[in-house]
């Protein structure tokens, strides 16, 4: 693997350069598809180039021009595509995610000092901002259809904007000199809300060092170099059982825990939920959830749908684009 790839699925990878493109041959003779899927449907691409583009309006600017046939778009260019009457394919997703790193030696270890900063905050105002007015509250960390436990462990369970109480627990525990990481390719309202942030916390008297990082750089920060404080980074799922390694277990390096969150009470109910079958279990995930959220281990703030247009092309989205579904239009 480290030379080349092995797989089953409908389009094999041929080429990378990464952070640039990445290109994929249709694999001939597959017939294991979802729903007994094939690659032999008329309007199968017959060669994929996946290509990083971190601006939003670069994207939708190239699906304009036909020089892309798909892309998603969180931010106000959407508006654009749609009056353009580009098709798009619709998927529900957890946008605004606030996670501290409990590391040993950094401030955010200090769960006084996480609920200080979450009360610092206007959650609301940030995903007014966030999602360009078009957004949601946050009710789970499980948003992608179909979703296995809907519900709502988020409300009551955030500490609420309180500047006062934060101001007092972020006097006492002296001066601070955070750094915020968040995506440069969440679009333009990722950047703004990331600004008031700051804003909000700098308020306060906290000193915030806000860096925007392009996807592959925030990866590379938060599961290796390790030198963040906070960072807004969705992680979409459809069962709540598909987060618990990013919420518990061994720490990055050495497991994907990049945060180091260490919560009792959420370990012990994943280990009940897990017990008990199907939706049995979910309002036990949900109490798990919670616990996390009143610990200010994790911050979930902002959902929206977000919209992959496509232009000369069809294709389906819970969540990604689905291989088998991808059709290329005639002109």
């Amino acid at each position: 693997l480290a030379q080349g790839t092995a797989g089953t699925g409908p389009f094999e990878l041929t080429e990378a350069a990464p952070g640039e493109q990445y290109t994929y041959q249709v694999r001939d003779g597959y017939t294991w598809g979802p729903n007994g899927a094939t690659t032999a449907t008329e309007g199968t691409p017959a060669t994929v180039v996946m290509k990083i583009v971190q601006n939003e309006t670069t994207s939708a600017n190239l699906l304009l021009s036909g020089d892309l046939n798909a892309a998603a778009i969180i931010g106000p260019d959407a508006e654009r595509l749609d009056q353009a009457g580009l098709f798009s394919a619709k998927t529900p997703a957890l946008l605004g995610e606030q996670w501290y790193n409990h590391a040993e030696g950094r401030a955010t270890s200090d769960q006084d000092v996480r609920v200080a900063l979450t009360q610092a905050l206007d959650l609301a105002e940030l995903q007014n901002v966030l999602t360009s007015g078009k957004g949601t509250p946050a009710t789970t960390l499980t948003t992608l259809e179909p979703t296995a436990c809907p519900g709502d462990s988020v409300s009551g369970s955030v500490p609420a904007t309180d500047t006062e109480a934060a101001k007092a627990v972020l006097d006492a525990a002296g001066p601070l000199d955070l750094t915020f990481l968040y995506s440069t390719g969440g679009g333009s309202g990722v950047a703004a809300a990331a600004e008031l942030a700051v804003q909000q916390w700098e308020a306060l008297g906290i000193k915030v060092t806000a860096k925007g990082q392009d996807d592959t750089a925030l990866q590379g920060t938060i599961f290796g170099a390790g030198d963040w404080d906070i960072a807004w980074v969705p992680l979409n799922v459809n069962s709540p059982d598909q987060v618990v390694p990013f919420l518990s277990g061994p720490a990055a390096p050495d497991g994907t825990n990049f945060s180091a969150i260490e919560n009792a009470d959420y370990e012990a109910g994943v280990k009940k939920a897990s017990a008990m079958p199907g939706e049995e279990g979910c309002a036990t995930w949900l109490e798990a959830e919670s616990a996390l959220f009143a610990a200010a281990d994790i911050v979930p703030f902002a959902n929206n749908v977000v919209q992959t247009f496509g232009a000369g092309a069809e294709f389906e989205t819970p969540g990604q684009i689905v291989p088998t579904s991808i059709r290329m239009l005639a002109e």
